[in-house]
C-alpha cells in the first residue's frame, strides 16, 4: 500500500487503533496506549512519490582517530574497521524501512560508493544532482556523504553489569528535482546504551568480542530512528483515561478497553449532567478521548475545556492533566494540517 495515494489513508489518520496496555494504573486515572502518525520533519512535496538512496560515506576507509575504543581504562585497537562495516549496516537498514514506510512508490538503491577518506564531505553540483536525478527518473535523492561510530564501555561494580555507550553521527544529503526546494542537511547524532549481567574476565572478555555485534544493533536503531523522524510514521503515546467507583462509568471504561469508544461514549454523555461533579468532570473529559480516537479533534477540545471547567483550579490535578491533554489536542490538529500537506490532501 502506497501510504500517501491511498484514499483508505485519510480513514486510518483519523481511526487511532488502540493497543489496550495499560501502563499505569491509579486511584482514579489510568494510561492508555494509543498508535497514531505524526507528519515528517522535513518537507517533501506530496507529489513526489520516486525516491533514491546511495552510499558516499567519506568516513568508510580506515580512520586512524576511529580505529581505538575504550574498555574501562584500556584502549584497544579496532583492526577490522567495524565502525565503518556498521555503516554499512545503517545505510541498508535506512533504505529498508523507507521502502517499508512506503511514503514513496519507489526507493531505487545506487548503490555503494567509497570515496577516499576525506575531511570534507564529497557534495554533488547541481548539475551533477540533476542529471542524477533524471537519469534514474527520480524525483529526490538521499546520499549518505558521512558516518562515523564511537562507543565506550565500562563494568558498573554496583549493579554487576557492563554498560555500553555507543555514538552514531551521519550526515545526509537530500537534492530535489524541485525549482522551490533544490537541497536540505540533515545532521543526526544518536546515543544509545547498552548493558549486559555480569563483570567477571570471561564477561569482559565476551563483551570485547561481542562489540561488533553492539555496533551492528547501535547502527539498526539509530537508522530506524531517522526514518521515523524524517518520514511520516506510526509513534505509540499514552492517553489518561477518568476511573471511578460509579457502576456505569466502569461499564463504558471496560467498552473502551475493548476498543468500543462510541458505546462508551454514548454512557459517558449520558453522565455530564449528574449532579456529582466529579462524575461529570471525569465523562466529559473521557468523552474528549473518544472524540480524539474518532478523528474529531476539535470536538476533543471542546469537551475537555469543559470537563477543565467543572472545577477550574480548586481541583489542582485535575486541572493540569486537563492543561496537558489541550496542549497535546492542540499539537495534533497542527500536525494534522501538516500531515494533510505531506499526504497531498486538502485541510478544510
Amino acid at each position: 500500500m502506497v501510504l500517501k495515494n491511498s484514499p483508505i489513508v485519510l480513514i486510518i489518520l483519523l481511526l487511532f487503533i488502540v493497543n489496550g496496555c495499560i501502563v499505569y494504573t491509579a486511584d482514579n486515572n489510568k494510561f492508555v496506549d494509543f498508535d497514531i502518525v505524526v507528519p515528517a520533519t522535513i518537507k517533501i512535496p506530496s507529489d513526489f512519490a520516486y525516491a533514491a538512496v546511495q552510499y558516499n560515506n567519506c568516513n568508510y576507509e580506515a580512520n586512524k582517530f576511529n580505529l581505538n575504543f575504550k574498555f574501562n581504562d584500556s584502549i584497544y585497537y579496532d583492526a577490522s574497521n567495524y565502525d565503518s562495516i556498521a555503516s554499512i549496516t545503517y545505510y541498508e537498514i535506512v533504505r529498508n524501512e523507507m521502502r517499508k514506510n512506503a511514503f514513496f512508490d519507489t526507493v531505487v538503491d545506487l548503490g555503494i560508493s567509497f570515496p577516499p577518506l576525506n575531511d570534507s564531505l564529497i557534495l554533488l553540483s547541481e548539475q551533477q544532482a540533476d542529471s542524477l536525478l533524471e537519469a534514474n527518473s527520480i524525483d529526490l535523492l538521499f546520499s549518505l556523504d558521512y558516518f562515523v561510530i564511537t562507543d565506550y564501555s565500562g563494568i558498573d561494580k554496583y549493579e554487576v553489569k557492563i554498560r555500553s555507550a555507543v555514538v552514531t553521527e551521519s550526515v545526509w544529503n537530500i537534492y530535489f528535482n524541485s525549482k522551490d526546494s533544490r537541497f536540505h542537511t540533515i545532521i543526526k547524532r544518536d546515543t544509545l546504551y547498552y548493558e549486559k549481567p555480569g563483570i567477571s574476565k570471561r564477561a569482559q572478555l565476551n563483551a570485547i568480542k561481542e562489540r561488533p555485534q553492539i555496533l551492528a544493533m547501535a547502527a539498526r536503531e539509530s537508522a530506524e530512528k531517522l526514518v521515523n523522524s524524517i518520514l511520516p510514521n506510526w509513534i505509540t503515546v499514552d492517553r489518561v483515561m477518568f476511573l471511578s467507583g460509579n457502576l456505569q462509568i466502569k461499564e463504558a471504561n471496560k467498552l473502551a478497553d475493548n476498543n468500543e469508544w462510541l458505546k462508551a461514549a454514548e454512557i459517558w454523555k449520558s453522565l455530564i449532567e449528574s449532579p456529582n461533579k466529579n462524575i461529570a468532570a471525569k465523562c466529559m473529559f473521557n468523552l474528549a478521548l473518544a472524540c480524539e480516537m474518532n478523528g474529531d479533534l476539535e470536538a476533543a477540545m471542546e469537551w475537555v475545556i469543559k470537563s477543565y471547567y467543572v472545577f477550574e483550579q480548586k481541583n489542582s490535578l485535575h486541572a493540569e492533566i486537563c492543561k496537558n491533554y489541550i496542549s497535546i489536542l492542540a499539537q495534533r490538529k497542527l500536525d494534522f494540517i501538516l500531515l494533510n500537506e505531506q499526504l497531498g490532501f486538502e485541510n478544510n
